[in-house]
Parts: C-alpha cells; structure tokens; sequence
C-alpha cells in the first residue's frame, strides 16, 4: 500500500513536469505563429487564469485532498481580487492601445497577473514539493506573458501584479490564515465579517457586483473553520467525485445569477455556505 502510494507520487510529480514542459513548449510555438493562430492560442493560455479555473482546482483540493489549503488560496485570491480592483480604480492607469481582444477596465496592476500569484503561489507554499513550485511558477509566468502578448497590460503591470500577489500570499496564506485555523473559532469568524463588510462598503463607493460577490462568499465560508477539523480520507473517493461534480455546478449557477444587490449579496452567502456543508455534512 505505501509502495502504491510512492509510485503514484512520483506520477503525479511526473505529469506537473510534463505539463509545465508543454506550456512552455506550447508558449513559444505560438509566438511564431501568424495571426489569428498568435491571438487564439495566447488567448487559451490566458484564459488559465480565469475564475472558472480557480473554481474547479480550489473545489478539486477541497473535495479531494485537504479541504484547509483550498480555504487558504481561495480567501487569499478572494481578498487579491478585491484588492486589484480597488488599486486599478484609484491609480486609473490606461491599457495600452490597439489590444488584440476586447478588455475593460484600467491596467495597474494586471488582475490576471496578480491573481494567478496570489493562488499559485499559495499552492506552492502550501504544497511544498519540487514539482508543484515548477508547475505554479510556469503558470504564474506565461498567464502573466500572455497579458502582454496579446496587448492588454504593459510589462509595468504585469510586475505589479507578480509583486502584490506575492505580498498578499505571505500576509495571508502564512502569516494570517495560518494563525486563524489555530485560534479560537471567533476570531475566524470575526475576520470573516470585517473582510465581508470592507468588501459590501467598498460597494458603496464602486457599485459593481463583484464586490457583493466577494463579500457573500466570504461570509457564508465562515462556516468552514467550524466545521473543518483537518483532512479525512476515510470518505469513499467516488462520493467525494460526486461532491465535487454538486459543489462544482452549484457554485457555477450561483456566482452567475442574481439582478439586485440583494439578491446578489444572498446567492453569494449561499455559495460561500454550501461547500463546507456539501463536503462535511452530506
């Protein structure tokens, strides 16, 4: 058993090095490419560091493996998030000109870029292995490149997202959520409200959705310190697949419905709420 356990380690370290060979392989391919080959295959690397990638990965090692190191990457990307479209709004730096896909929204710093640091980064601090830190720093670099090849961020932006994203993983990821998930539950609870509330206010100042979003999910997840007591594996592994595949399609829908503040804010509580629910009480 442990034997089948260490082969299959070593697999896995094997495919994280195959796929960060192939991504690097696949980068520099399409730079020599002509157009529209350059722009469609910059853009599906780009599209690496959308949130429907965070999700699925932050689902996969919640329901999978251990469901405290996707709290922590996730509460630090949500918290990155806000933060990005806070310093965008206020520094209001434009985006270069003539981009190759239609974007919005200011440049400094680039979200893409800040994000995928801010989670990869936790990933590979939180997994400290050889291979997870080759596969998220490839990542981190070629979603963080493709904003520049395809003429959405200046080289400035994308070095302000890799620095802010990586302050923010150390401040959060191993400094404060590291001392939270050993205090008293009230002081989860309390951050929790304090993150939630700065995020519903900064809506009052910059109402776009996003920030009740953020701000919901936060609240509701306060359940999961409470419930969470540490990695179990004695769960069978096609119902944790099942979890998954729920959890996975509910928060989908939720995070992508709602047309007032209210309705918003509530969704929002409710996904953050039904996955603890979903993975220890179900």
């Amino acid at each position: 058993m442990v034997r089948s356990g260490v082969r299959l380690g070593k697999a896995f370290d094997n495919l994280l090095y195959i796929l960060s060979l192939s991504i690097l392989i696949y980068s520099i391919v399409i730079s020599l490419m002509p157009e529209p080959l350059y722009t469609r295959g910059w853009l599906l690397l780009t599209s690496m560091g959308s949130s429907t990638v965070y999700i699925a990965i932050g689902l996969l090692i919640y329901f999978l493996d251990d469901p405290g190191k996707a709290y922590k990457a996730v509460v630090a990307l949500v918290l990155s998030g806000w933060l990005n479209l806070v310093l965008k709004v206020l520094i209001s730096l434009p985006r270069p000109e003539n981009p190759r896909i239609e974007v919005g929204g200011y440049a400094f710093p680039s979200g893409h870029a800040q994000s995928s640091t801010t989670f990869w980064s936790s990933i590979a601090i939180l997994y400290p292995r050889i291979p997870v830190t080759v596969f998220s720093a490839t990542l981190i670099g070629v979603i963080g490149y493709s904003r520049i090849a395809l003429n959405v961020h200046y080289p400035l932006d994308i070095l302000g997202g890799f620095g802010i994203g990586l302050t923010l993983t150390i401040l959060l990821t191993v400094v404060l959520l590291e001392r939270l998930e050993t205090a008293k539950y009230i002081w989860s609870i309390l951050f929790h409200i304090i993150s939630a509330a700065l995020l519903c206010l900064t809506y009052l100042y910059y109402p776009e959705a996003i920030f009740l979003r953020f701000g919901g999910f936060l609240l509701g997840l306060s359940l999961h310190p409470l419930l969470y007591r540490g990695p179990e594996m004695d769960e069978e592994f096609f119902r944790r697949i099942g979890k998954f595949i729920a959890s996975f399609t509910l928060v989908t829908i939720l995070f992508r419905i709602g047309s007032g503040p209210i309705d918003i804010l509530f969704l929002s509580v409710l996904t953050g709420v039904s996955i603890p629910l979903i993975r220890f009480k179900i």
